[in-house]
């Protein structure tokens, strides 16, 4: 059989001669938002999540509270210097050597100092736009997303919880609060500091209430959870004890009992966010019980006392009834999730139209599940969109007459 003569074949061009057709459209990036029914703990588990952002979210957040922290309480101490040199010296002067230093005692009676605690509180405050910052600009998410799932903080919801676990605090907190004045063990009135103490209880410590929340039950919460994509109960489990022990080391305290506290405090407020999609049940918790607990500082000043945090400061009945608190709220705000069904997950990357990583011929990440891409996402047919210029030869070889 003779061979076929070699007849050249004409170049093709390539696919899109002047640009892509009209219509085509490029694959999406991954997107910074979760694209299927996600809770609030694993928000930060998304198509474009990658293991090094929640340690540097983490470590810059903390980082960033103690830079604020150092120049905020720098400020009030030269304050301090300059309107007080004797209260300083006291300070500073009431041990003769290191080995007799007590650091409980000292921080006490440094935190009953009205600049020291004024300033410590403005200085937890100020993380506020610090966290929705730092979600944005490492996880990509905007601040709302940091509050709720709904990408928002959802002021509705947050007046009926505040609402009755004030009422709890009232009973409670307040009891422990005024029942030494009630006793005639302690005096209250009028005293120089009154108006900057009331000023500081009703306008910073609601800040620094939920910057703490944000920080903690935020960042940490999500952070930690985040790393366990396959095994969301684990990630929890997880997420809420990292977050409670920070919590719980935040506020220094060598007593066994406020520890305790602070703990079932910290679970307290993880199982909150999760039940409820968002930080307003925890927040409403955090500031009720510190305002309800500050209330009588204004009328009857700072003392060393009020903030001692050395072993045996705490009796075991103080605790046990703040911790009959904490089951009360719980108690309370699920009767509210009930009531009033607050929406607890979504899936806003779904809207955006960045959903790569769930397209169905590509592999997700343990513990997401593939939901079906929309037409617009469909891979392109390249094929099909290669000019009519070179029509399929009907024959061979080419140039021959038809059969």
């Amino acid at each position: 059989m003779a061979a076929l003569p070699f007849v050249a074949q004409p170049v093709m061009p390539q696919p899109y001669p002047g640009g892509p057709p009209p219509g085509f459209q490029p694959y999406p990036a991954p997107s910074a938002l979760p694209v299927t029914e996600t809770d609030y703990a694993r928000f930060y588990r998304t198509p474009a999540w990658r293991g090094w952002k929640p340690v540097v979210l983490v470590i810059a957040a903390f980082a960033a509270m103690q830079i604020l922290g150092s120049v905020i309480l720098g400020i009030a101490m030269g304050i301090m210097f300059v309107a007080s040199p004797e209260d300083v010296e006291a300070l500073f002067g009431a041990t003769d050597s290191l080995e007799e230093f007590d650091v409980q005692a000292f921080l006490a009676q440094l935190m009953a100092s009205k600049e020291i605690f004024i300033a410590n509180f403005i200085s937890l405050g100020a993380l506020l736009p610090v966290c929705f910052l730092l979600s944005f600009l490492i996880m990509r998410q905007r601040p709302g997303y940091l509050s709720s799932v709904t990408g928002r903080f959802r002021w509705a919801w947050f007046g009926p919880v505040v609402g009755v676990i004030g009422v709890i605090c009232i009973a409670i907190v307040g009891f422990l609060v005024w029942s030494p004045v009630i006793a005639g063990e302690q005096t209250v009135g009028l005293i120089p500091d009154t108006w900057l103490l009331l000023i500081t209880v009703i306008v910073i410590v609601p800040f620094q209430s939920a910057a703490e929340e944000y920080l903690c039950r935020g960042l940490v919460f999500r952070g930690v959870t985040s790393f366990f994509g396959a095994k969301p109960s684990t990630g929890l489990i997880i997420g809420a004890v990292a977050s409670t022990l920070i919590f719980m080391g935040l506020h220094l305290s060598t007593d066994v009992g406020q520890n305790v506290f602070y703990a079932f405090f910290g679970l307290t407020a993880c199982w909150l966010t999760w039940r409820t999609g968002g930080l307003e049940a925890a927040i409403a918790l955090h500031l009720a019980n510190n305002m309800v607990g500050m209330s009588s500082l204004p009328f009857t000043g700072l003392t060393s006392e009020m903030f001692d945090r050395s072993a045996g400061a705490t009796s075991w009945q103080g605790v046990l009834l703040q911790i009959v608190q904490l089951v009360l709220a719980i108690a309370a705000v699920e009767l509210l999730v009930r009531w009033r069904r607050p929406v607890r997950t979504s899936a806003p990357g779904l809207a955006t139209g960045s959903q790569i990583a769930t397209m169905p011929w590509m592999t997700t990440r343990p513990g997401m599940t593939a939901t079906p891409a929309s037409p617009a996402l469909q891979p392109p047919q390249l094929l099909a969109a290669v000019p009519a210029a070179h029509p399929a030869q009907s024959t061979w070889p080419p140039g021959s007459p038809p059969q």
